[in-house]
């Protein structure tokens, strides 16, 4: 089962995100450096 997160993730990188996707990402990358690292890896792809 994938993490609400992976979810979140997903709809922001195809343009599909909600306003609270977005503000859950925000929250997220804020958590952690490495949770920003990650995010910056994937929008590469």
């Amino acid at each position: 089962m994938e993490n609400k997160i992976d979810c979140i993730l997903g709809r922001v990188l195809s343009g599909n995100a909600s306003p609270d996707d977005i503000l859950s990402l925000s929250d997220w990358l804020n958590a952690s450096e490495q949770h920003r690292d990650e995010f910056v890896r994937l929008k590469g792809y």
